[in-house]
């Protein structure tokens, strides 16, 4: 931050961007090094951010949630549950991938719990 005024306005911001959407920490499988990081997540609009830390004005990523219609006229969604006893699976409880509708690139994460998972892929 150059001075206390634009920190505070970068903080309002992002604390704006919380109070609009789900947000929350999620731990997620890194892309080129396949690491564990935790990272603060926020949904704003069509879109998953995600942040090494909550007060951050600038996110790490941006992941492009709309999602074509299905047959139905539902949103075709590609968010999927992985048991922690798949195989090839992950051993992580309360994990989910989702593919990024833009990249096509698969998203590994996990929540901190059952509950906080659910929570996810429904606001997702």
């Amino acid at each position: 931050c150059w001075t206390l005024l634009m920190c505070s306005t970068e903080v309002r911001r992002i604390l704006q961007l919380q109070r609009e959407g789900q947000s929350g920490w999620l731990t997620k499988l890194g892309g080129r090094m396949k690491t564990w990081r935790r990272r603060w997540f926020v949904i704003r609009d069509t879109q998953l951010l995600y942040f090494k830390d909550p007060l951050d004005a600038k996110p790490l990523g941006v992941i492009t949630l709309t999602y074509p219609l299905d047959v139905e006229g539902h949103r075709a969604r590609e968010v999927h549950i992985v048991s922690e006893d798949d195989e090839g699976g992950y051993n992580k409880k309360h994990c989910f991938e989702l593919r990024g509708t833009t990249d096509q690139r698969v998203y590994v994460m996990y929540a901190s719990s059952s509950a906080e998972m659910d929570k996810w892929i429904d606001a997702i």
